[in-house]
């Protein structure tokens, strides 16, 4: 190789390397919000599986913070994200999740989607909470409820116990349905009973016309 080629060669070589974190800069751009705002999501839901209550402070923007001590999150054993939303602006998000609560007097897990909104604020990713308002009922898998900020002494409200299902043993059945047929006979032979004596009353009723001479 000459030395010309040589020369042009190391040159050729010196800006592919050169170029290279460039490009690789400009992939990182595009895919890291995506990426940051999953690994915020990941840790906030983390701590809130693990009932902590003041390290999920950390994931919720300042405006939220105060509308935090009425969420209820204390059944919450598992979630999953299911896609990442990034608006225009690239300052907003919408995450939405499935998760999986338990509730008191339910033997399984109930599975619901949720839709989160995280924006971001001096280069970090913070979810933005609704808005709590008085005595102001929550959307729940179970219709709307009021929740009381943690700490106070009014009980926050849980979903009913499902009514207690009585087990009828082949007995019980055989003798409710022996009643039953015997209340259909009795009345079937009632209303038997009645006929003639209606019929009669109808003869009595009705005149018989008097034969002219």
């Amino acid at each position: 190789m000459s030395r010309n080629a040589r020369n042009s060669f190391c040159l050729i070589l010196l800006l592919v390397l050169y170029a290279l974190p460039v490009f690789a800069a400009q992939e990182t751009k595009e895919v890291a919000p995506t990426e940051a705002i999953k690994a915020r999501v990941v840790s906030y839901y983390d701590a809130l599986k693990k009932g902590e209550r003041t390290a999920p402070l950390d994931f919720v923007a300042p405006q939220s913070k105060d509308d935090f001590a009425y969420m209820n999150n204390e059944g919450l054993t598992d979630f999953r994200i299911l896609d990442v939303h990034l608006s225009d602006a690239g300052d907003t998000a919408s995450v939405r999740l499935q998760r999986t609560d338990n509730f008191p007097g339910f033997p399984q897990g109930l599975k619901r989607q949720v839709v989160d909104t995280w924006k971001r604020v001096d280069g970090q990713w913070y979810v933005v909470l609704p808005v709590h308002k008085a005595n102001e009922a929550l959307d729940t898998p179970f219709g709307k409820m009021t929740f009381s900020a943690r700490g106070q002494n009014n009980q926050q409200a849980t979903p009913p116990p499902p009514l207690p299902q009585r087990q009828v043993s082949p007995e019980e059945a055989k003798r409710a349905l022996q009643k039953a047929m015997q209340e259909a006979n009795k009345q079937k032979s009632g209303e038997q009973e009645k006929k003639p004596e209606d019929k009669k009353s109808e003869d009595q009723t009705v005149p018989k016309p008097n034969p002219q001479n």
